[in-house]
């Protein structure tokens, strides 16, 4: 073993005192750390304090050059660092401190008094590099910290962590061995048992890394079944990162009958403006889920395409051919060029036509007063249905949505808002809905499913 000095002050019960001053135009503060040596969980500490000013002058306190510093109400565990305690200074003209333990109150309530310092230089004796097989045994099977030989004298002794403890003291305040367990362990009986105990478990930590590499090839054969969907998932969440731009500039929808109620009516698309104006070259007509084109407005709407909606994607198509539904949905893109958007007007002589003041049940009825309430076994959305038309509508079926404060659709009702009566032009009519009971439920949105 090789030997190195270790000084200790013997009568100390915290080390590493640091203090720094702060002050302002009234007053001075002073700034505390310390570590506890492991006698107790402190709980109120009292220095001896000297104070100085800017110019390392003495600062007098009541006439004396030393006055005490009490800190009260703390908890410092054993072996750790009380950091940032603040104390009022007691003249504004202090710039540095000076500070050593005085008495120190414990949680059990023992005091200790400091007897001053009495540093002592220890000779230690340290493992090796040559001795790292037996320490490293002895820290894998009896202590992290070992590190030196055990050290005894009249005053006390020295554990193998290096923390001194006095003769009155059988257990090490740092790492908790007893001096005869210290010794027994750095015997040379105990550095061979050290060195077969690791060994063994070693051996066992090898039997066990075994164990899981077997688990973990077991596991991998399993995985290997389901290679194909985690490819799938991989590519699909490659493509959806490399679109996730693409997606922002999208509106996206909840539900197609949201998407179907959304897009219902006219979209006009028009020639690019070159300063001299936009004129509508277009319409796709848009009818349940059939979509009609009309290049003049006093063309008939004799053949309707089939609309496929998508509405996770903000997209649906037309006869093949996809529609990206802009952002604010007040527009959609066919292919890279042609921009429709909401409403507008065809050139025509007679724009009172048929064709040219289309509308739907989807466009025309307006659902308004949507409320959410609760009675003994159901949970149930009331509304009102307007006729915003110039048409009767009957037999109008629609779906309720019932969602959570974040959106989340917990349960679903349908029913006829309007029946075999009608709703004509106007008129405006009240429906209810219901599900199970569920206080989650916050709100509900409607949407047209059907209607004649």
């Amino acid at each position: 073993m090789e030997k190195v000095a270790k000084i200790i002050d013997v009568n100390a019960h915290i080390t590493n005192i640091q203090t720094q001053v702060v002050s302002d135009s009234d007053s001075a503060k002073a700034i505390i750390s310390f570590e506890n040596l492991g006698y107790g969980i402190i709980t109120a500490i009292k220095f001896n304090a000297k104070a100085y000013n800017s110019f390392g002058d003495e600062v007098l306190i009541s006439g004396k050059n030393n006055f005490l510093i009490i800190i009260q109400d703390i908890k410092v565990k054993e072996n750790s660092i009380a950091e940032g305690i603040t104390v009022k200074l007691p003249n504004a003209e202090i710039r540095k401190i000076e500070i050593e333990e005085c008495q120190i109150c414990y949680a059990n309530g023992d005091i200790s008094t400091y007897d001053g310092k009495n540093e002592i230089e220890f000779e230690l004796e340290e493992f090796t590099f040559e001795e790292r097989a037996i320490r490293n045994a002895l820290r894998d099977v009896f202590d992290e910290k070992v590190t030196y030989n055990l050290l005894e004298n009249e005053q006390g002794w020295i554990c193998t962590c290096g923390r001194y403890n006095g003769n009155n003291r059988d257990k090490c305040s740092m790492c908790g061995h007893s001096k005869e367990e210290v010794r027994s362990a750095l015997s040379e009986e105990g550095k061979q048992k050290a060195v077969e105990d690791k060994k063994a478990l070693d051996l066992k930590r090898n039997r066990e890394a075994e164990e899981k590499a077997k688990e973990k090839a077991i596991a991998d054969r399993k995985k290997k079944i389901g290679i194909g969907i985690a490819v799938a998932v991989v590519i699909a969440l490659i493509c959806l990162i490399s679109n996730s731009v693409k997606m922002s500039k999208r509106e996206i929808y909840t539900s197609v009958d949201l998407m179907r109620s959304e897009m219902q009516g006219k979209w006009t698309h028009y020639s690019d403006d070159y300063g001299l104006g936009r004129n509508a070259l277009w319409q796709y007509v848009i009818d349940g889920d059939k979509a009609y084109q009309i290049f003049n407005s006093d063309d008939e709407m004799d053949y309707g395409y089939d609309i496929k909606w998508n509405p996770s994607k903000g997209t649906f198509t037309i006869g093949g051919k996809t529609m990206v539904v802009e952002k604010g949905g007040r527009s959609f893109v066919e292919g890279s060029n042609n921009v429709y958007e909401k409403g507008g007007y065809l050139s025509s002589s007679d724009k009172s036509s048929s064709t040219y003041s289309y509308e739907s049940a989807y466009s025309a009825l307006k659902f308004s007063n949507l409320q959410v309430s609760s009675n003994s076994s159901y949970t149930i959305c009331t509304g009102t249905v307007t006729n915003n038309g110039s048409k009767t509508y009957k037999f109008v079926q629609i779906k309720g949505s019932f969602k959570d404060s974040s959106g989340t659709v917990l349960d679903t009702d349908s029913t006829y808002a309007v029946g075999s009566e009608g709703l004509t032009p106007g008129e405006s009519k009240t429906f209810k809905m219901s599900v199970d009971k569920n206080y989650k439920i916050s709100t509900c949105s409607v949407s047209i499913y059907d209607y004649d």
